[in-house]
């Protein structure tokens, strides 16, 4: 079998949000919640946490070290080679994408892709090329070979920055699918990701609502959460998404 390997691209320097990667909820750093949720994905056999050299990123290294996770550190701005290093380190054949701001990424979901991966010839698959999702449950799987050849052939910074954006701009030379969200999820203006302030108000009050009853809650109990806490909806609703741009830049 395919060796599945998760990726965390994971940085202390974030622009809006310095150190958000380290932000406590539930008194444990945010960082430490979403490697424990991806530890019940049943599906991946590591977890490698990809930082940077940036000596500010010395503590996310501390935290992995302490916690006895892989951690891998490379540039802070080449954030593909960091991903295809790690990857070359840990002897990937399938990589799981997950970036540091998705403390409520869904473990469930992440193995129903990964099997829906494994069994297909598909060179890269995520629920957001059209986006029916909330933000924030974002998945990204493809293979070693398709790592390399970004990295070998993805010249322009843009690529270098995002991942995978080369092989979302050449649709015809790679095989691509969209994993659709059943209507009961399909909640693409909802925010579950952890961008700025006010996402961070709105995570902790998700997991302080869900993780005592149940540490590995999914989606659906986020939905239904929400769903019954309208007004929680309102915390973040007027955030400018950067990555919409980026998105954007993705699909046309």
């Amino acid at each position: 079998m395919p060796k599945v390997n998760a990726i965390v691209e994971a940085r202390m320097g974030s622009k809006r949000l310095p150190g958000k990667t380290l932000m406590p909820i539930m008194g444990r750093p945010a960082i430490e919640l979403l490697l424990e949720r991806l530890t019940y994905a049943k599906r991946i056999d590591d977890i490698i946490v990809a930082t940077t050299t940036n000596p500010e990123d010395n503590e996310i290294e501390r935290f992995c070290v302490d916690r006895g996770y892989k951690c891998f550190r490379g540039d802070s701005e080449d954030v593909l080679n960091r991903v295809y290093s790690a990857a070359v380190k840990h002897d990937t054949d399938v990589i799981v994408e997950v970036t540091g701001d998705c403390p409520l990424l869904d473990p469930w979901l992440i193995d129903e892709c990964v099997v829906l991966f494994l069994n297909s010839d598909y060179d890269y698959l995520s629920n957001f090329i059209e986006q029916s999702y909330p933000p924030g449950v974002d998945v990204q799987i493809f293979t070693f070979k398709v790592l390399e050849e970004m990295n070998r052939l993805a010249k322009a910074q843009k690529f270098r920055e995002h991942v995978t954006l080369y092989v979302l701009k050449n649709p015809d030379k790679y095989k691509m699918y969209n994993v659709k969200a059943p209507r009961e999820f399909f909640y693409p203006d909802w925010h579950l990701e952890l961008d700025e302030a006010k996402d961070y108000e709105l995570i902790k009050k998700i997991y302080g609502a869900l993780y005592k009853d149940n540490p590995a809650f999914t989606t659906g109990d986020i939905i239904r959460l929400l769903k019954s806490n309208p007004g929680w909806l309102k915390i973040n609703e007027d955030v400018k998404r950067s990555w919409e741009n980026v998105r954007k830049e993705e699909i046309v």
